[in-house]
């Protein structure tokens, strides 16, 4: 059976002196979890895998060891762009527009408005965060099909 599991507002961090280690458990039962076959899973993250825009140094350090995990137990990762990690932002969306993409062909980063289908034949409407002039809501309520 086909499964796709959804996480969202991982907010890695350091900012704080417990989110490192609350990171550390997250992982540990993150790692232990049994998802169930490997083929049969996927994965949609959606947004905000950092606490702020600018994150340099752990919390890089955090995404790339909770990434390399997700990837053995999941066969495609979806990354929804969010407000903490929007691509105008500088550190945090190189990680996520340049750095995870090179981790594997099995993640994919979407930043814009987009109806997709999953590798397992999932169709999948994707609203990621959008930058407006005019606020989110009113884009999302006014501006789209």
């Amino acid at each position: 059976m086909k499964k796709l599991f959804v996480i969202g507002d991982l907010h890695f961090s350091t900012s704080r002196p417990w989110d490192y280690e609350s990171f550390k458990n997250f992982l540990k039962w993150f790692e232990k979890y049994d998802f169930g076959k490997y083929e049969e899973c996927e994965l949609i993250q959606l947004g905000d895998v950092t606490e702020k825009g600018t994150n340099t140094g752990t919390p890089m350090e955090m995404m790339t060891e909770f990434f390399s995990s997700a990837l053995k137990k999941f066969n495609h990762i979806y990354v929804l762009g969010g407000n903490h990690c929007h691509k105008l932002v500088n550190d945090t969306s190189q990680f996520v527009t340049q750095y995870l993409p090179l981790m594997s062909d099995n993640i994919s980063v979407i930043y814009d408005e987009k109806e997709f289908m999953t590798d397992s034949g999932m169709n999948v409407l994707a609203l990621p965060y959008k930058h407006t002039d005019i606020g989110i809501e009113k884009y999302y309520n006014e501006c789209l099909d």
